[in-house]
């Protein structure tokens, strides 16, 4: 960190994600596990994105189209990782067929903490700041 000549800090980092939503969580996680001084803003108070802030009760997307009883994953990556880590935390049920696609539920409040537990290792700075923009007042994380 350095000043400026009116005395601003600037911050630098090797990797700066906006958005604590699902995708953002997974590159910040990435990329700190691989080594990079990574900063992750998220303007919520919770991490999680839309799954937290909006009660999203599914994930689609992460199975392949069912052809048999066996569901293999789209992607074996952070977002099956992350699912089997949910379900370890009782935070999902067993995947559901609608059709040609398949879901799995989950309870949102257990994601937000399995964000939270999954960011918190990796931070050697965690902080909840108020940012004012207008009249609006809005909550901002800063993981480094």
């Amino acid at each position: 960190m350095k000043a400026t000549a009116d005395n601003r800090k600037i911050e630098t980092t090797d990797v700066l994600v906006v958005s604590g939503g699902l995708a953002g969580l997974a590159a910040a996680v990435v990329s700190a596990t691989a080594g990079a001084e990574t900063t992750l803003l998220e303007q919520a108070a919770v991490l999680g994105g839309n799954v937290t802030q909006a009660y999203v009760y599914s994930f689609y997307g992460l199975y392949q189209a069912p052809s048999s009883a066996d569901l293999e994953y789209t992607n074996p990556g952070f977002a099956s990782w992350f699912a089997m880590g949910l379900a370890r935390a009782g935070g999902t049920r067993v995947p559901e067929v609608l059709g040609r696609i398949a879901v799995l539920p989950i309870w949102p409040p257990r994601l937000a903490a399995l964000c939270r537990c999954t960011v918190q290792p990796l931070a050697y700075r965690y902080s909840c700041t108020p940012v004012w923009s207008g009249w609006n007042r809005r909550r901002s994380m800063i993981l480094l």
